[in-house]
């Protein structure tokens, strides 16, 4: 072996060194996207523009914390800051897969951050937003441009990042259907349907399996994900109690949850049935806790001889479907 061999058998432990390595493995071998290459370059080399290019086997967790109150001088937020620490984590996980004797990648906590909070888009506000477009000086053209982009964002459910890839010759024709590429650049398919669904009718599934279902026509389904679900109405013991029905084997409540017939009978749950301006309380988890709490609550005012109170229903709201379909604004533009 000569010694221009031998040299080029050595490499370097300076992080900038082992930070253009581990880029190129993230690459080409976990096939990562090229966002997340970009972003994982940005936070490794602002890390290594901090601490300078040193051995990756100096690095202790002081340096790591100084590091942290560092990135909380520039006002970063905490979720910020993690994906920092984060891409610190994976890259010293790569150096200890190769053998490079380095800091435990565990001693690396990342900050705690609060749950967000879910809000939600009302009805009229989803017509707000589909109408934007139609409000704004701009040509005819660019006006059913952006109402396409909005209508192909609600009605797919795809990312802004996703949709700017697709280009009309990738959708088939046929079937509405098309595959984008999302995180963790894997693939999965997208239809450009009425609701963004297929209504399939007297197709009833005979066999799930690991990999998806099989319908009583012999139709294969290739899914990972299969939600089951069917109508509600109560037991059928409670509809022949003799109480005053309601609809769906459910009996009429007052207020107070209690029966129509008997003040002492109070009903809760699927149960009980019982209309907010006109409509029936609907049969999920929300209602049936909350009505188990006002009977509770109504009950042990009965015992003490005091004031009951009112059923009052507080759900996080429902999934409203627009009426124009997907489908439509997709031949318009």
């Amino acid at each position: 072996m000569n010694n221009q061999h031998k040299q080029n058998l050595k490499f370097s432990l300076s992080i900038e060194s082992l930070v253009e390595k581990f880029l190129y493995y993230l690459e080409y071998e976990k096939n990562n996207s090229p966002k997340t290459l970009e972003n994982y370059s940005l936070w490794l080399n602002r890390f290594i523009n901090y601490i300078w290019d040193i051995d990756v086997t100096k690095i202790k967790a002081m340096h790591i914390l100084d590091y942290r109150m560092y990135l909380n001088s520039l006002d970063l937020s905490k979720k910020t800051i993690n994906y920092h620490i984060v891409a610190i984590r994976s890259f010293l996980k790569f150096c200890l897969k190769n053998d490079i004797d380095c800091m435990s990648p565990e001693k690396l906590e990342l900050s705690k951050i609060p749950n967000r909070e879910i809000n939600y888009l009302l009805e009229d506000e989803v017509e707000k937003i589909m109408q934007a477009p139609f409000l704004l000086k701009q040509n005819d053209l660019k006006r059913k441009r952006d109402s396409a982009i909005l209508w192909m964002l609600y009605g797919t459910g795809l990312r802004v990042s996703e949709l700017i890839q697709i280009k009309r010759s990738q959708i088939n024709p046929d079937n509405k259907q098309f595959s984008v590429v999302w995180k963790w650049s894997k693939i999965r398919a997208s239809f450009l349907t009425k609701k963004g669904v297929k209504l399939m009718t007297n197709s009833p599934i005979v066999k799930a399996t690991p990999d998806g279902i099989v319908l009583k026509d012999g139709q294969e389904i290739k899914t990972k994900t299969l939600i089951w679900t069917c109508g509600v109405q109560g037991n059928s013991f409670i509809a022949s109690s003799g109480l005053t029905p309601g609809k769906r084997n459910r009996v009429q409540v007052n207020d107070y949850m209690q029966s129509m017939d008997k003040e002492e009978v109070y009903l809760v749950g699927d149960n009980a049935y019982y209309e907010i301006d006109g409509k029936p309380i609907p049969q999920i988890v929300e209602t049936a806790i909350q009505t188990g709490e006002c009977a509770a609550h109504n009950i042990a005012a009965d015992i003490a001889k005091t004031e009951k109170k009112k059923f009052k229903l507080n759900t996080h709201g429902f999934i409203s479907y627009a009426h124009t379909t997907m489908e439509e604004y997709y031949r318009r533009a």
